[in-house]
């Protein structure tokens, strides 16, 4: 998995993946007391704010950097404009095809071919800012309902199972698409997915070691953390880690909370933390599925000049409430209808 391009520069795939994949409005930088974490397992509500990236060449960002890297995310300059670049091509053309000004075209074209070379290094540098910070996304959840919006893409969604519908919401221009999904009491029990990556295997030199590292709080919350070290050869590509020798080292810590969005389940053992590892199908915590991850880093390291780098899961400003706030899984009066899927 190549993570830069031929120019030293962070590649598109990986840059479209992280900032499509998930920046920010101010958190509100709410803590959580202790009056308030022991009404959690009741709560109605759950909200938090949610960072991921990828952190080149560890070590990792130390567990208790949410704030500091949100505020970072919240200062991130704005990506450099090429229209003027593109104005400049426009008027040398417009120069060469003028006999009274063809001589100047030349001269125009050079200045504006320097133009275009000092916007992309200006569009690289921020590019680079924007893959080293990450990027975050709000998250508000109700039993099985979940809001979600990144604001530095205009993007929303909300999701109803009991309605049967999934909106996706553009912030900018205020319209929403509504996509029919099917009712969890209409999929059966034997449904399930194939993948092309099924087929790979992960062989292990040694069992994977996990050892606990305690509690800290973050955010006003107390977590337990894990740490989990292993060595193994995958024999095709699947997600981060191509066909080779890999060493892991995975941090994790979670809060006694449920996880809106995983089951309580035995912890990931073997190839299936591999797999998970390499490629993870959600951001459920491996140790203990169903609680709820505050922090998770991902340390890679293998054969690849690329593969010296950190998958960053961090989420900070958790919130709960004791009643449902019902705004948030409606769609906003002020918003217009685009198209149905």
């Amino acid at each position: 998995m190549a993570l830069f391009g031929p120019h030293g520069h962070p590649s598109r795939r990986v840059f479209r993946r992280w900032v499509l994949v998930l920046i920010i409005y101010l958190p509100a930088w709410q803590q959580v007391n202790a009056a308030a974490q022991a009404e959690q397992s009741s709560a109605d509500l759950l909200a938090y704010d949610e960072i991921g990236r990828i952190h080149i060449k560890p070590p990792a960002p130390a567990p208790d950097a949410f704030t500091a890297d949100a505020a970072r995310i919240a200062f991130l300059p704005a990506l450099p404009d090429s229209k003027s670049v593109y104005a400049a091509f426009g008027a040398a053309h417009a120069l060469g095809m003028n006999p009274l000004t063809a001589i100047a075209a030349a001269p125009a074209f050079i200045a504006a071919n320097s133009a275009a070379k000092v916007n992309q290094a200006e569009i690289s540098a921020v590019s680079q800012e924007y893959l080293n910070a990450g990027v975050m996304i709000h998250a508000w959840f109700y039993r099985d309902w979940s809001h979600t919006e990144v604001p530095a893409l205009s993007a929303g969604s909300i999701t109803r199972p009991d309605l049967g519908v999934t909106y996706s919401l553009d912030l900018a221009k205020h319209i929403y698409r509504e996509k029919r999904i099917a009712s969890p009491n209409s999929l059966s029990e034997d449904t399930y997915a194939v993948s092309a990556t099924d087929d790979v295997i992960a062989t292990f030199e040694k069992s994977p070691v996990h050892t606990p590292l305690g509690t800290m709080i973050l955010g006003g919350l107390g977590a337990r953390g894990y740490k989990t070290e292993a060595t193994f050869t995958t024999s095709g590509l699947i997600g981060w880690c191509s066909a080779g020798r890999h060493v892991l080292v995975e941090i994790e810590y979670l809060a006694d909370l449920a996880d809106p969005q995983s089951r309580a389940a035995p912890a990931l053992e073997g190839s299936k933390w591999a797999r998970d590892a390499c490629m993870p199908a959600s951001a459920a915590s491996r140790r203990e599925p169903g609680r709820l991850v505050l922090f998770r880093s991902t340390a890679f390291s293998g054969q690849g000049p690329n593969e010296d780098f950190v998958n960053v899961l961090e989420r900070g400003n958790v919130r709960t409430s004791q009643r449902m706030e019902a705004f948030l899984f409606t769609v906003p009066a002020n918003f217009t209808r685009a198209d149905s899927e």
